[in-house]
């Protein structure tokens, strides 16, 4: 009987152990967060740390499916954008966003973008400035 419940008790452990573990993200540096659409790497030692994360605000062009950027293909400045519409948690929905004073529907596309800075000689990227676009086209199907 001991034999059994110590064996329950284990098994109890090891499965809370494993929820832990594959829920726990990796830490990274409350510095490398995405804010107002850049995401500054002055701070990232990627021999210490891989990979990062591209969490945090990315602009946001309601409606809009921008180009990839010409800097990108050719090594040139990229020509200055419109502001965006608005600033988007990532990951996240739009769901809470508002573009002229509206919360936007669940259907719908437009454009995510992110322009990370400083980043480190040898780290793959088109550029030391690198900018990255995401357009993203969603809708929501509900019966009638």
């Amino acid at each position: 009987m001991l034999i059994r419940i110590s064996g329950v008790v284990l098994t109890v452990l090891l499965a809370v152990t494993l929820l832990v573990l594959s829920t726990a993200r990796e830490p990274q540096a409350a510095a490398l967060h995405a804010r107002q659409g850049i995401l500054d790497l002055s701070t990232w030692n990627p021999k210490l740390e891989d990979r990062i994360r591209l969490d945090g605000e990315w602009e946001f062009y309601w409606k809009q499916l921008l180009p990839l950027p010409d800097h990108m293909a050719n090594g040139t400045q990229q020509e200055t954008l419109a502001s965006p519409d608005d600033y988007a948690e990532v990951p996240g929905t739009w769901g809470q966003l508002q573009v002229d004073g509206k919360h936007l529907p669940s259907h719908g596309y437009a454009t995510y973008r992110l322009v990370l800075r400083n980043t480190p000689v040898g780290v793959h990227s088109p550029s030391r400035r690198a900018t990255f676009v995401s357009p993203a086209k969603f809708m929501s199907m509900a019966p009638n």
